[in-house]
């Protein structure tokens, strides 16, 4: 039997947008000014701030009068408006910035690693890569410090930026190329055709240098090299050769890779298990994975069986049982096994559930779903 979904709120809040829900609470956007609403839609927090990021911790940080803060679910200041740029909490600190440099507080407000970096990342696994130095095109040499502000590697005569550690790996560029904007904020797919590999926790590259390297996920990262897709281990030891047009993430001990137009589903070994069939895939989650054949999606489970018939406009990846999907112009949700448990009535919805709530859309109003 499908997931009972309740309508909470019907589509009649008018705001420019809505996101999802952290903490119990949504953050919210009228004529540029920023509020958050609770789980019934009553404005909790007034829409006062230019601007806000979504609660952490039990606070979040706004922007009111072109400085920075950090509020309580009650709307009480809990750190003064005193920096130029603040980012929510995490792992019990916030990255703040204050005259031009990125440093970290704590949640009383009290500085823990002062403000002298021109870019600054979350802590991962006890480090944080940092930079000195650079502009927006040139982001400076970049190293890691801990979260007592020591610098545990120091990288600056070798790479122009890091990344996080995630399994003891990092990954490290030494050399962009064919990007055409700045730097800082980049993501990391527009940083694609530039010098990648991966460092361990000592600064040893455990790679080679490669176009670009993805994320490990199974202890296999997928790399490119000359337009040409691969797989290696953790110790930088190619697993599937650089064959393939694409490719994604391993689930399970198996990935879709694209030859020419299309794609199909190998194992580790590098075996087909599914046919080049598909004209676009997402990676499996809760055992099932968005397909899209002949202008259609649908869903398909490891053994290649169609569990949600492929006759949908859109449908976006499972999360906790459920799916957004379209048919036609309009949104609803469907469960794993294809069945509708939200009306395809709404010209827009959520990407997924957060805390159980939905947000959709109906003649230009929000409204809640939720179970």
């Amino acid at each position: 039997m499908g997931r009972k979904i309740n309508c909470i709120v019907e589509p009649i809040l008018e705001f420019t947008s809505l996101s999802d829900f952290h903490e119990g609470l949504s953050k919210v956007e009228q004529d540029g000014r920023y509020g958050f609403i609770d789980k019934t839609g009553s404005v909790i927090i007034p829409l006062e701030y230019d601007k806000a990021y979504n609660f952490n911790m039990g606070n979040a940080s706004v922007k009111q009068n072109s400085n920075w803060g950090f509020i309580s679910s009650s709307n009480d200041v809990v750190i003064p408006f005193i920096f130029e740029d603040a980012k929510s909490f995490d792992a019990e600190l916030a990255l703040v910035k204050k005259d031009g440099k990125w440093g970290y507080i704590d949640s009383k407000g009290d500085v823990a690693i002062p403000c002298v970096y021109s870019r600054a990342k979350w802590f991962r696994e006890g480090l944080a890569a940092v930079s000195i130095g650079g502009n927006m095109f040139y982001p400076g040499k970049c190293g890691y410090i801990d979260r007592a502000g020591n610098v545990v590697l120091d990288l600056k005569t070798s790479y122009l930026t890091a990344g996080d550690f995630a399994n003891g790996l990092a990954h490290v560029v030494k050399e962009v190329r064919h990007f055409g904007g700045g730097l800082t904020g980049a993501s990391r797919s527009s940083l694609k055709h530039s010098a990648w590999a991966c460092i361990d926790k000592t600064g040893k590259l455990v790679t080679s240098f490669y176009d670009y390297i993805a994320d490990f996920s199974e202890g296999i990262a997928q790399f490119e090299n000359n337009e040409r897709v691969g797989y290696l281990d953790e110790t930088g030891t190619i697993v599937l050769p650089l064959r393939y047009n694409d490719g994604l993430s391993f689930k399970n001990g198996i990935t879709w890779v694209k030859e020419g137009d299309k794609w199909g589903c190998i194992n580790t070994s590098g075996d087909l298990l599914i046919p080049y069939i598909y004209d676009r895939v997402y990676d499996f989650i809760e055992g099932l994975s968005t397909v899209k054949k002949d202008g259609k999606y649908g869903c398909v489970d490891m053994n290649n069986d169609v569990v949600v018939p492929i006759i949908y406009d859109d449908i976006n990846r499972f999360h906790d049982g459920l799916a957004s999907a379209r048919l036609g112009d309009k949104w609803g949700y469907i469960d794993t096994s294809g069945s509708e448990v939200v009306p395809f009535i709404y010209d827009f919805v959520s990407y997924s559930f957060s805390e159980g709530v939905s947000w959709v859309i109906k003649d230009d109003k929000y409204g809640l779903l939720g179970y």
